[in-house]
């Protein structure tokens, strides 16, 4: 796999690990056929810029994204604002513009 962005998936679920270490993704637009995103699913992706996640989301699993220490910016639907540090586990959310979808 050399891609490095995701706006189109032919599933309705990103499985666990599935995006795991993959060094390449810069840009993450999930697409509204994605109803779950796994644990670990992108977690150690360390070129991930930008994520957006849809509200067709409805279950993110805890470390989603865990490790993805250069995120900047993510667009998130607001049902996970309670969990968002479980989701970007072991990331400095502090670096990372955080907004909420409605």
């Amino acid at each position: 796999m050399n891609c490095k962005s995701l706006t189109s998936l032919n599933t309705d679920i990103i499985k666990s690990s599935v995006f795991n270490d993959y060094s390449k993704l810069n840009y993450l637009n999930i697409p509204d056929s994605i109803d779950e995103i796994c644990k670990f699913a992108f977690s150690n992706c360390k070129s991930i810029e930008n994520v957006s996640i849809p509200n067709s989301v409805i279950c993110i699993d805890i470390n989603a994204f865990q490790v993805c220490n250069f995120i900047k910016k993510i667009n998130i639907p607001t049902r996970f604002k309670e969990r968002v540090l479980c989701i970007l586990n072991d990331v400095d959310i502090s670096k990372v513009n955080i907004t909420f979808n409605k």
